[in-house]
């Protein structure tokens, strides 16, 4: 018993003084900025994300230290790290379109219907996990008024719960969708100037078509070092793993 009481205390302790690491590593990091030495900035943020910490304002603040430091690849990446996190970060979202200006490719798409894009951009409003908090707190609501119904029969509060349940089967398919994207689709963000996309995950093959740095592209799979990517306009292809860093 006791030795599981040193280790506990010495857990917390460890996590205190990491606590205080990560601190004074992210002010060394925000000083470097303040002054201009943009890569020891980087340096410093990428250090706290090496030892597993995140946040969306240290994604931003790392995506402005890329940006500074003329890195479109890293920029972008941090950016959209950051609205994965906080998808209502609206210093993340501004600083991630003026950048996206500076990519070079640029795929033209028609445009969504009005109430797809309505759709999608409430959906995308909340992470999988409020949306799931949300739907939780929805089902807690409705089972109080359940139970205030069934002790004092009140009229109004019957309406009032058939509210809540037409509004939790919506959220409820906001919720699963959001899930299903958050588990299957996976993106990345192209991290070298330019890189040649071949037809097989190997140098042998056709050469089909070429992407440049700060490009956001899909990532259908992944196979001996190599990653196949597809374009918003259907491209697919395959790059070198190192060619391109993960959204996740």
């Amino acid at each position: 018993m006791l030795g599981n009481k040193i280790k506990i205390l010495l857990f917390i302790g460890f996590t205190f003084a990491m606590n205080g690491e990560i601190h004074s590593i992210y002010n060394q990091a925000l000083q470097a900025y303040q002054v201009g030495h943009f890569e020891l900035a980087i340096n410093n943020y990428e250090n706290i994300l090496n030892n597993e910490w995140e946040s969306p304002q240290l994604y931003y603040n790392l995506g402005n230290a890329y940006y500074r430091s003329n890195k479109i690849g890293g920029a972008v990446w941090a950016y959209e790290q950051a609205l994965r996190l906080d998808p209502n970060h609206e210093d993340a979202s501004f600083n991630l379109k003026r950048v996206n200006i500076k990519v070079k490719d640029k795929v033209d798409i028609p445009s969504a219907p009005f109430y797809l894009k309505q759709y999608l951009a409430l959906k995308e409003r909340f992470t999988f996990s409020e949306w799931v908090t949300i739907l939780f707190g929805l089902i807690l609501a409705i089972s109080f008024f359940y139970f205030l119904i069934q002790m004092f029969n009140p009229p109004y509060l019957s309406s009032v719960m058939s509210l809540l349940i037409v509004v939790s089967f919506a959220v409820t398919f906001f919720t699963i969708h959001s899930v299903y994207t958050s588990n299957s689709v996976f993106e990345g963000i192209i991290y070298k100037e330019k890189i040649e996309v071949n037809s097989e995950p190997n140098r042998q093959s056709i050469r089909i078509f070429e992407v440049h740095e700060g490009l956001k592209v899909s990532v259908r799979s992944q196979s001996n070092n190599w990653v196949e990517i597809e374009l918003v306009d259907g491209k697919t292809g395959w790059i070198p793993e190192q060619s391109i860093r993960f959204i996740n």
